[in-house]
């Protein structure tokens, strides 16, 4: 039985200060994925490219259960995506960024604890 694929898009973050792609490219299922995926990888970097745009730059097909992207297009002019600021994007950014802050502590705590204790486990 051969397993269907399914198209998802190509994102990338550009520097408008570079003029280039700094960090390599990656794939979502929607544009809110990879707006989450955005703020995430933002939220996550100790230091981030001056004037960072999320830009969608094509479309891939990826077999279920596999990271082999196939049939890469992309696209002639990339695509600048916009986050619009209203009540509603702020709110989710806000507890993204809130939700992303609280599992760090939390892993930082737990691994304090297990080197307090001497041991080298995680809870």
């Amino acid at each position: 039985m051969k397993k269907s694929k399914f198209t998802h898009f190509v994102f990338s973050i550009y520097s408008t200060a570079l003029c280039n792609y700094p960090y390599y490219p990656f794939v979502a299922k929607t544009v809110n994925e990879a707006i989450h995926k955005y703020i995430k990888f933002i939220t996550y970097k100790d230091a981030i490219c001056e004037g960072a745009e999320l830009h969608l730059i094509g479309t891939c097909e990826l077999h279920p259960n596999s990271t082999e992207l196939e049939n890469l297009q992309p696209y002639i002019v990339p695509k600048k995506v916009e986050i619009k600021e209203n009540f509603l994007s702020k709110l989710f950014v806000l507890i993204d960024c809130k939700v992303v802050a609280f599992e760090r502590y939390l892993k930082t705590l737990s691994e304090r604890k297990s080197v307090q204790n001497g041991k080298t486990r995680k809870y």
